[in-house]
Protein backbone atom coordinates (compact mmCIF):
# COMPACT_ATOMS: atom_id res chain seq x y z
CA UNK A 1 0.00 0.00 0.00
CA UNK A 2 1.40 3.39 -0.96
CA UNK A 3 1.63 6.33 1.37
CA UNK A 4 -0.90 8.27 -0.64
CA UNK A 5 -3.32 5.38 -0.56
CA UNK A 6 -3.15 4.81 3.17
CA UNK A 7 -5.89 6.21 5.36
CA UNK A 8 -4.33 7.14 8.68
CA UNK A 9 -5.61 5.24 11.68
CA UNK A 10 -7.39 7.52 14.19
CA UNK A 11 -4.66 7.04 16.78
CA UNK A 12 -2.06 8.06 14.22
CA UNK A 13 -3.94 11.13 13.06
CA UNK A 14 -4.66 12.26 16.60
CA UNK A 15 -1.24 11.71 18.12
CA UNK A 16 0.48 14.83 16.95
CA UNK A 17 -2.51 17.08 16.48
CA UNK A 18 -3.43 19.46 19.30
CA UNK A 19 -5.08 17.44 22.05
CA UNK A 20 -7.93 19.94 22.30
CA UNK A 21 -8.74 19.94 18.58
CA UNK A 22 -10.70 17.12 16.89
CA UNK A 23 -9.40 15.83 13.58
CA UNK A 24 -11.28 17.49 10.74
CA UNK A 25 -13.46 15.28 8.60
CA UNK A 26 -12.59 17.39 5.58
CA UNK A 27 -9.66 15.59 3.99
CA UNK A 28 -9.62 17.93 1.00
CA UNK A 29 -7.22 20.17 2.92
CA UNK A 30 -3.79 18.59 3.15
CA UNK A 31 -2.13 18.93 6.54
CA UNK A 32 1.65 19.23 6.04
CA UNK A 33 2.19 17.12 9.17
CA UNK A 34 0.37 14.01 7.92
CA UNK A 35 3.50 12.52 6.34
CA UNK A 36 5.31 13.07 9.63
CA UNK A 37 2.70 10.97 11.43
CA UNK A 38 2.94 8.18 8.88
CA UNK A 39 6.73 8.05 8.84
CA UNK A 40 6.99 8.16 12.64
CA UNK A 41 4.83 5.05 13.03
CA UNK A 42 5.79 3.03 9.98
CA UNK A 43 9.22 3.96 8.71
CA UNK A 44 11.72 6.01 10.68
CA UNK A 45 11.45 8.02 13.86
CA UNK A 46 14.64 9.90 13.03
CA UNK A 47 13.26 10.84 9.60
CA UNK A 48 10.04 12.08 11.22
CA UNK A 49 12.11 14.30 13.51
CA UNK A 50 14.11 15.57 10.54
CA UNK A 51 10.86 16.51 8.79
CA UNK A 52 9.64 18.34 11.90
CA UNK A 53 12.94 20.20 12.05
CA UNK A 54 12.45 21.26 8.44
CA UNK A 55 8.84 22.35 9.06
CA UNK A 56 9.95 24.36 12.08
CA UNK A 57 12.00 26.59 9.76
CA UNK A 58 8.77 27.76 8.14
CA UNK A 59 7.40 30.74 10.09
CA UNK A 60 3.77 29.74 9.54
CA UNK A 61 4.35 26.20 10.83
CA UNK A 62 7.08 26.65 13.45
CA UNK A 63 4.76 26.63 16.46
CA UNK A 64 2.88 23.48 15.43
CA UNK A 65 6.15 21.74 14.54
CA UNK A 66 7.45 22.46 18.04
CA UNK A 67 4.23 21.16 19.61
CA UNK A 68 4.48 17.95 17.59
CA UNK A 69 8.13 17.57 18.55
CA UNK A 70 7.09 17.96 22.18
CA UNK A 71 4.47 15.24 21.84
CA UNK A 72 7.09 12.88 20.40
CA UNK A 73 9.37 13.72 23.33
CA UNK A 74 6.55 12.83 25.73
CA UNK A 75 5.94 9.52 23.97
CA UNK A 76 9.65 8.72 24.10
CA UNK A 77 9.77 9.71 27.80
CA UNK A 78 11.86 12.85 27.51
CA UNK A 79 9.75 15.18 29.66
CA UNK A 80 12.36 17.94 29.94
CA UNK A 81 12.73 18.13 26.14
CA UNK A 82 8.93 18.19 25.76
CA UNK A 83 8.58 21.09 28.19
CA UNK A 84 11.30 22.98 26.33
CA UNK A 85 9.52 22.45 22.97
CA UNK A 86 6.20 23.70 24.35
CA UNK A 87 7.76 26.74 25.99
CA UNK A 88 9.69 27.58 22.81
CA UNK A 89 6.46 27.27 20.81
CA UNK A 90 4.72 29.72 23.15
CA UNK A 91 7.65 32.13 22.96
CA UNK A 92 7.43 31.99 19.15
CA UNK A 93 3.79 33.11 19.36
CA UNK A 94 1.96 29.75 19.19
CA UNK A 95 -0.32 29.99 22.23
CA UNK A 96 -1.95 26.69 21.28
CA UNK A 97 1.03 25.15 23.09
CA UNK A 98 -0.31 26.42 26.44
CA UNK A 99 -2.68 23.44 26.96
CA UNK A 100 0.16 21.04 26.15
CA UNK A 101 2.55 22.71 28.54
CA UNK A 102 -0.12 22.79 31.24
CA UNK A 103 -0.96 19.07 30.79
CA UNK A 104 2.73 18.09 30.84
CA UNK A 105 3.37 20.08 34.02
CA UNK A 106 0.17 18.86 35.66
CA UNK A 107 1.23 15.22 35.38
CA UNK A 108 4.47 15.85 37.25
CA UNK A 109 4.12 19.01 39.30
CA UNK A 110 0.55 20.40 39.63
CA UNK A 111 1.69 23.49 41.54
CA UNK A 112 4.05 24.52 38.74
CA UNK A 113 1.21 24.01 36.25
CA UNK A 114 -0.93 26.48 38.19
CA UNK A 115 1.99 28.89 38.45
CA UNK A 116 2.52 28.68 34.68
CA UNK A 117 -1.08 29.64 33.96
CA UNK A 118 -0.83 32.50 36.43
CA UNK A 119 2.39 33.79 34.87
CA UNK A 120 0.94 33.80 31.37
CA UNK A 121 -2.30 35.38 32.59
CA UNK A 122 -0.39 38.57 33.38
CA UNK A 123 0.73 38.82 29.75
CA UNK A 124 -1.45 39.40 26.68
CA UNK A 125 -4.93 37.82 27.09
CA UNK A 126 -5.30 34.59 25.09
CA UNK A 127 -8.28 32.35 24.36
CA UNK A 128 -6.43 29.10 25.10
CA UNK A 129 -5.11 30.41 28.38
CA UNK A 130 -8.60 31.48 29.45
CA UNK A 131 -10.02 28.11 28.39
CA UNK A 132 -7.41 26.24 30.45
CA UNK A 133 -8.16 28.46 33.45
CA UNK A 134 -11.85 27.57 33.12
CA UNK A 135 -10.87 23.87 33.40
CA UNK A 136 -8.73 24.62 36.45
CA UNK A 137 -11.74 26.24 38.12
CA UNK A 138 -13.92 23.23 37.27
CA UNK A 139 -11.39 20.88 38.86
CA UNK A 140 -11.49 22.92 42.05
CA UNK A 141 -15.32 23.02 42.09
CA UNK A 142 -15.57 26.73 41.28
CA UNK A 143 -18.25 26.60 38.58
CA UNK A 144 -18.85 30.35 38.66
CA UNK A 145 -15.17 31.03 38.04
CA UNK A 146 -15.12 28.39 35.31
CA UNK A 147 -17.99 30.08 33.47
CA UNK A 148 -16.30 33.45 33.83
CA UNK A 149 -13.11 32.20 32.19
CA UNK A 150 -15.02 30.28 29.49
CA UNK A 151 -16.89 33.46 28.59
CA UNK A 152 -13.59 35.33 28.52
CA UNK A 153 -12.11 32.68 26.20
CA UNK A 154 -15.06 33.03 23.82
CA UNK A 155 -14.73 36.82 23.76
CA UNK A 156 -11.06 36.31 22.82
CA UNK A 157 -11.99 34.07 19.90
CA UNK A 158 -12.32 30.55 21.33
CA UNK A 159 -14.84 28.72 19.13
CA UNK A 160 -14.48 24.95 19.55
CA UNK A 161 -17.96 23.69 20.41
CA UNK A 162 -16.78 20.14 19.81
CA UNK A 163 -13.99 20.52 22.35
CA UNK A 164 -16.40 21.80 25.01
CA UNK A 165 -18.86 19.03 24.14
CA UNK A 166 -16.19 16.36 24.66
CA UNK A 167 -14.74 17.79 27.87
CA UNK A 168 -16.24 15.83 30.83
CA UNK A 169 -15.36 18.56 33.32
CA UNK A 170 -18.20 20.64 31.87
CA UNK A 171 -20.78 17.96 32.71
CA UNK A 172 -21.57 19.64 36.04
CA UNK A 173 -22.75 22.80 34.27
CA UNK A 174 -23.78 21.43 30.89
CA UNK A 175 -27.53 21.70 31.46
CA UNK A 176 -27.52 25.09 33.17
CA UNK A 177 -29.06 28.11 31.43
CA UNK A 178 -25.83 30.10 31.84
CA UNK A 179 -23.76 27.42 30.09
CA UNK A 180 -26.24 27.07 27.22
CA UNK A 181 -26.36 30.85 26.79
CA UNK A 182 -22.56 31.04 26.82
CA UNK A 183 -22.30 28.41 24.09
CA UNK A 184 -24.92 30.17 21.99
CA UNK A 185 -22.62 33.19 21.80
CA UNK A 186 -19.76 31.15 20.40
CA UNK A 187 -18.84 31.82 16.78
CA UNK A 188 -18.42 29.00 14.33
CA UNK A 189 -14.72 28.30 13.79
CA UNK A 190 -13.13 29.40 10.55
CA UNK A 191 -11.84 26.48 8.48
CA UNK A 192 -8.08 26.05 8.55
CA UNK A 193 -6.62 26.39 5.08
CA UNK A 194 -3.25 24.84 4.54
CA UNK A 195 -2.72 25.88 0.91
CA UNK A 196 -0.87 29.14 1.78
CA UNK A 197 1.35 27.24 4.24
CA UNK A 198 2.15 24.55 1.68
CA UNK A 199 2.92 27.16 -0.95
CA UNK A 200 5.36 28.86 1.42
CA UNK A 201 6.99 25.49 2.15
CA UNK A 202 7.41 24.84 -1.57
CA UNK A 203 9.00 28.25 -2.08
CA UNK A 204 11.43 27.66 0.79
CA UNK A 205 12.37 24.21 -0.53
CA UNK A 206 13.36 25.50 -3.98
CA UNK A 207 14.84 28.85 -2.93
CA UNK A 208 18.31 29.22 -4.44
CA UNK A 209 17.83 26.22 -6.76
CA UNK A 210 17.17 26.11 -10.53
CA UNK A 211 13.50 25.46 -9.74
CA UNK A 212 13.01 28.75 -7.91
CA UNK A 213 10.56 31.14 -9.60
CA UNK A 214 9.59 34.74 -9.03
CA UNK A 215 6.38 36.14 -7.52
CA UNK A 216 4.89 36.81 -10.94
CA UNK A 217 4.89 33.13 -11.90
CA UNK A 218 3.63 32.19 -8.44
CA UNK A 219 0.69 34.60 -8.81
CA UNK A 220 -0.13 33.22 -12.25
CA UNK A 221 -0.04 29.70 -10.83
CA UNK A 222 -2.45 30.71 -8.07
CA UNK A 223 -4.89 32.07 -10.67
CA UNK A 224 -4.72 28.81 -12.62
CA UNK A 225 -5.35 26.72 -9.50
CA UNK A 226 -8.46 28.82 -8.81
CA UNK A 227 -9.74 28.10 -12.32
CA UNK A 228 -9.23 31.67 -13.54
CA UNK A 229 -7.53 30.44 -16.71
CA UNK A 230 -7.95 33.57 -18.86
CA UNK A 231 -6.44 35.76 -16.13
CA UNK A 232 -3.57 33.31 -15.61
CA UNK A 233 -2.85 33.32 -19.35
CA UNK A 234 -2.94 37.12 -19.48
CA UNK A 235 -0.48 37.30 -16.58
CA UNK A 236 1.92 34.82 -18.21
CA UNK A 237 1.80 36.61 -21.56
CA UNK A 238 2.66 39.83 -19.75
CA UNK A 239 5.63 38.14 -18.08
CA UNK A 240 6.96 37.00 -21.46
CA UNK A 241 7.25 40.66 -22.42
CA UNK A 242 9.64 41.25 -19.52
CA UNK A 243 13.20 40.16 -18.85
CA UNK A 244 12.99 36.63 -17.44
CA UNK A 245 15.64 34.16 -16.35
CA UNK A 246 16.03 31.08 -18.53
CA UNK A 247 14.17 28.83 -16.11
CA UNK A 248 11.29 31.29 -15.60
CA UNK A 249 10.76 31.78 -19.36
CA UNK A 250 10.76 27.98 -19.77
CA UNK A 251 8.14 27.59 -17.04
CA UNK A 252 5.99 30.40 -18.45
CA UNK A 253 5.95 28.88 -21.95
CA UNK A 254 5.12 25.43 -20.63
CA UNK A 255 2.29 26.75 -18.48
CA UNK A 256 0.87 28.70 -21.41
CA UNK A 257 0.81 25.48 -23.42
CA UNK A 258 -1.02 23.78 -20.57
CA UNK A 259 -3.53 26.63 -20.28
CA UNK A 260 -4.25 26.51 -24.01
CA UNK A 261 -4.82 22.75 -23.77
CA UNK A 262 -7.12 23.14 -20.76
CA UNK A 263 -9.21 25.60 -22.76
CA UNK A 264 -9.51 23.20 -25.71
CA UNK A 265 -7.06 25.00 -28.00
CA UNK A 266 -4.81 22.16 -29.23
CA UNK A 267 -3.20 24.32 -31.88
CA UNK A 268 -2.32 27.04 -29.37
CA UNK A 269 -0.92 24.43 -26.99
CA UNK A 270 1.33 23.03 -29.71
CA UNK A 271 2.48 26.55 -30.56
CA UNK A 272 3.67 27.26 -27.03
CA UNK A 273 5.28 23.82 -26.74
CA UNK A 274 7.16 24.57 -29.96
CA UNK A 275 8.36 27.88 -28.52
CA UNK A 276 9.36 26.03 -25.33
CA UNK A 277 11.46 23.58 -27.32
CA UNK A 278 13.04 26.36 -29.40
CA UNK A 279 13.87 28.25 -26.20
CA UNK A 280 15.93 25.27 -25.02
CA UNK A 281 17.75 25.09 -28.37
CA UNK A 282 18.49 28.76 -28.92
CA UNK A 283 19.47 29.96 -25.46
CA UNK A 284 22.91 28.72 -24.51
CA UNK A 285 23.59 30.76 -21.42
CA UNK A 286 21.71 29.33 -18.44
CA UNK A 287 23.27 30.60 -15.19
CA UNK A 288 20.30 29.21 -13.24
CA UNK A 289 21.29 25.62 -14.03
CA UNK A 290 17.70 24.81 -15.00
CA UNK A 291 18.62 23.23 -18.33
Amino acid sequence: MTRKGLLLLPVTACLLLPAHIPVSADRSRVDPFHDVFYIYYTESRSEARRMLSSLSKNRALRGRALINAGKIDEIERRPAAALLSYRTAIESGETLAIPYLYAALLSGDPSSAEAMLQSYSTATPDRWLSYERSLVRLRSGDTAGAMRFLQEAIKLGFSSRELVRREPLFDVVRSTPEFLKTLSGMNRPHPVRFAPMLEEIRREEVRGTPLAIGPGLSAAGALERKGRLAEAEHALLGLLETRLAFNERSVALYRLARLRARQGDASGARGFLRRHAEHFKTVRDDPSGYR
